[in-house]
């Protein structure tokens, strides 16, 4: 750490220049420059882009748990444990820990941002429509489609294309189970076969074709505009 050492950092997170920063006054022989390609489908794209190309990967990556098994089944990513990050595992919850170490064979990351999911709703937004917080899948069905009929420029709820983790977090909730592992190389993909993965998926298409939620995928232009203009009001 006392080298003089340049590494390049990909990340979308806001901010995070100040994280750097700290670490940079702690260890000022290391210069971080850091990069941000996109947010979302655009930052992995370039990212397996560069790997491919044997040139321009980053040093350093911001990557999202649901991602790392698709760059490390590729032996793309370098293995942490023969540099002592395995002494930080009980600095954090085992489920947390688990995310960066896929198959528990190997360490692949340092986790940076967790927690549940959840949706956050505006009760001005339900009051005004004379709509209770939904308690179940069935509720927010109804709960949606009233709000839509009330509010026709407007809706509640933008569901994502572009974030898997939304759907795979209900198929787990659902008690899906859409991929297996065999513990070496071979990953087998359910989504018609397995019972709770169809039932999550009709639903949420059902709303689709309703008309009642949108589907612009995260952090792209038409996104930010309809929260701009008032076509999404959920959060």
């Amino acid at each position: 750490m006392q080298k003089e050492t340049k590494l390049t950092f990909w990340t979308w997170v806001p901010d995070i220049q100040k994280e750097v920063g700290l670490f940079q006054a702690k260890y000022p022989a290391v210069k971080v420059e850091v990069v941000n390609v996109g947010q979302g489908g655009a930052h992995y794209q370039k990212l397996r882009a560069a790997i491919q190309a044997g040139k321009g990967a980053p040093d350093v990556v911001q990557m999202e748990f649901d991602k790392l098994p698709s760059f490390t089944l590729t032996d793309n990513l370098l293995d942490l444990t023969p540099y002592g990050i395995g002494d930080l595992k009980s600095d954090y919850p085992a489920w947390v820990w688990d995310g960066v170490t896929p198959g528990g064979k190997g360490i692949y990351g340092v986790p940076q941002d967790t927690g549940p999911m959840g949706m956050l709703y505006r009760e001005d937004l339900f009051t005004a429509a004379g709509i209770s917080v939904p308690k179940t899948w069935d509720d927010f069905a109804a709960a949606v489609s009233n709000y839509r009929a009330k509010n026709p420029s407007s809706m509640l709820v933008n569901w994502a294309p572009s974030s898997e983790a939304n759907m795979l977090g209900l198929f787990w909730q659902a008690g899906g189970r859409p991929f297996s592992f065999d513990g070496t190389k071979n990953v087998k993909i359910n989504l018609t076969g397995d019972a709770a993965c169809k039932k999550v998926t009709a639903y949420w298409n059902d709303l689709f074709r309703s008309g009642n939620i949108g589907n612009e995928p995260d952090f792209a232009d038409a996104w930010y505009q309809g929260l701009n203009n008032g076509k999404y009001r959920h959060g």
